[in-house]
């Protein structure tokens, strides 16, 4: 990230305010004691800001230098070089598979049982955990036998269910992942890969519905399967 860079992206930010409707050119004149034809010029691209102009805009404005970044570039930029226990988190590892058929996977049996995570993967999530999935064929084109997912299990995500997000639901068939719904009455409507039409109703019987979904699917394509530690901390190693 350069100066220059920074000033366009303080335009980008004055543009934006401008256009819906935040502020007007004559209002940021007035704001910043800039005529309004050279705030003009500067917004056109025909003139820019020194340095001091905008810094004072900044200051006027309420903002700092670190508001016109995304956190990832913060973050990602403050991991750069870390040491590999840093950037990467080890999260634990179910006993068991997630799959038709067989038993619900259960918490580690030992603290080491882990799996470790690049920690941008960590941001959103409340209460992780790592799990292996058996091969499931109504769910072949998501999944194979043996991948390792990723899930919440927080209260919240598990309560609020979101139509594009797959779930570790408990069924009679075993535990399974789908995707699911809420539908009217005392039940959730599961779907199997991408087929959102074709729905598998699943009766709640009076039980709460953290009872029945277990946690959300934070991480599931074989596009992005995650390596071993030692990959990991190889790849560190050359960055």
């Amino acid at each position: 990230m350069y100066f220059e860079q920074l000033q366009e992206r303080l335009l980008v930010r004055l543009k934006s305010r401008i256009q819906n409707g935040e502020l007007t050119e004559r209002g940021l004149a007035k704001l910043t004691g800039i005529s309004q034809p050279h705030i003009h010029n500067v917004l056109k691209g025909v003139r820019k800001f020194s340095p001091e102009v905008a810094d004072f805009i900044l200051r006027r404005m309420d903002l700092e230098i670190l508001d016109l970044f995304e956190r990832k570039e913060i973050t990602d930029y403050l991991s750069k070089g870390a040491p590999t226990e840093l950037r990467y988190c080890r999260v634990p590892l179910l006993d068991g598979l997630i799959g038709p058929g067989l038993p619900t996977p259960k918490p580690p049996a030992s603290p080491t049982d882990c799996y470790t995570i690049p920690f941008s993967q960590m941001k959103a999530i409340t209460d992780p955990v790592a799990a292996r999935l058996a091969f499931d064929p109504e769910m072949r084109s998501v999944f194979s036998g043996n991948e390792v997912v990723l899930l919440d299990q927080s209260e919240m995500c598990r309560a609020f269910i979101e139509s594009q997000s797959y779930y570790v639901v408990l069924t009679p068939r075993g535990t399974l992942i789908r995707k699911a719904r809420r539908a009217d009455g005392d039940k959730l409507l599961l779907s199997i890969e991408n087929a959102v039409s074709v729905t598998e109703p699943l009766m709640l019987n009076g039980r709460d519905i953290l009872e029945v979904v277990l946690a959300r699917v934070v991480w599931l394509t074989r596009q992005r399967r995650w390596e071993d530690i030692d990959h990991l901390r190889s790849d560190a190693a050359s960055s």
